[in-house]
């Protein structure tokens, strides 16, 4: 009974390090996205202030 309960936290423990690292893992993507934006949107401002 008792190495039941220990393989349950343990597997609780291997799921919250699996779910911390793929919400790492996603805002990582999310922050490179969004960089890629911002520098896209620069580039236009570049290009638009320069017409003016």
């Amino acid at each position: 009974m008792g190495s039941i309960i220990l393989l349950f936290y343990i597997s609780l423990i291997g799921l919250g390090i699996y779910a911390i690292y793929t919400f790492l893992q996603r805002t990582k993507e999310r922050n490179e996205y969004l960089k890629d934006i911002r520098d896209e949107l620069r580039e236009l401002n570049k290009k638009t202030v320069d017409k003016d």
